[in-house]
């Protein structure tokens, strides 16, 4: 499903395993979204109901560069869109400063 709402974060010193490892648990932390809830994506990253603010799909995609990794985040809504990048630049930007 293609989402019409993306956002894309660009992180140094983190790989794709550990960015995805790291997003899951600030989603299990700060929403209560379970292994469980996830379901692989076409591009190996990952999808899931987020039920706060509009209650659509949210795709996660994590691309290896040389320098660094691309995060992008996918929403059916941009309030949910704008609410997981936020969590996601907290949990790998924040950490890594």
């Amino acid at each position: 499903m293609e989402m019409e709402n993306k956002l894309v974060v660009c992180v140094q010193g983190v790989m794709v395993e550990e960015a995805e490892s790291k997003i899951k648990e600030a989603l299990h932390k700060q929403y209560m979204i379970s292994e469980e809830d996830f379901s692989a994506t076409d591009n190996e990253g990952f999808q899931f109901l987020f039920c706060d603010e509009g209650g659509g799909d949210v795709m996660i995609e994590c691309f290896p560069f040389p320098d660094f990794t691309q995060v992008e985040i996918s929403g059916e809504f941009d309030c949910d869109t704008i609410a997981v990048h936020k969590l996601v630049v907290d949990t790998l930007i924040s950490e890594s400063e």
